[in-house]
């Protein structure tokens, strides 16, 4: 029973650490009750489905609650979108719900968003651009890879894929490279005033 709840502790290290100080040992005796009570299978199948679920969200609360929220949340939105370009290889109707999830959060998320597009520091603007431009470039690649894939596995394409991949692609390519040139050009950091 020791080797089970050493395994479970090294689990806990999934958690945020905030949330390791004032739960683990609380966490860590209910597993230890699970299994006596229940047998080790049982509190194994309990606590794996627990994890799952409990340590993205604790991981995104403690990140949420973080300086960097808005960027966490561009990204996530980045990210969804990114997600939902790929199952445009399996089927428009396949990514609607991740759609749907990106358009709740952009517009229930607005004001964030505005704020996070504007830097803070000046010294932020090099850094923002080129992880602009890397954003960018990767929905162009996933829309590239989607659309080779309906080349190669298609005989026939029809006009709204193409027309889709072309409003994707090709604004996100050019959006990408405009980014990264702006972000090159732009100074690493702002010299202090002289006083």
């Amino acid at each position: 029973m020791r080797t089970q709840q050493r395994a479970y502790r090294r689990l806990l290290m999934l958690y945020p650490k905030s949330f390791r100080d004032e739960f683990a040992t609380d966490l860590a005796q209910t597993f230890s009750d699970l299994v006596d009570d229940d047998g080790a299978t049982k509190a194994w199948r309990r606590t794996i489905v627990d994890i799952a679920v409990s340590v993205p969200r604790s991981r995104l609360e403690a990140i949420m609650k973080s300086q960097k929220s808005n960027v966490v949340l561009n990204t996530l939105i980045v990210a969804l979108i990114a997600a939902w370009f790929g199952t445009l290889a399996i089927g428009p109707i396949v990514g609607l719900p991740l759609l749907v999830v990106v358009l709740v959060l952009g517009v229930s998320q607005r004001s964030k968003l505005a704020r996070a597009l504007q830097p803070e520091q000046p010294s932020n603007l090099r850094r923002s651009r080129l992880m602009t431009a890397g954003i960018f470039g990767l929905i162009a690649v996933g829309s590239i890879a989607s659309w080779m894939y309906h080349i190669n596995h298609y005989e026939h394409l029809g006009g709204a894929t193409v027309m889709l991949h072309n409003l994707i692609g090709l604004p996100t390519m050019v959006a990408s490279i405009c980014y990264l040139i702006a972000g090159l050009r732009t100074p690493r950091s702002t010299p202090s005033p002289v006083t």
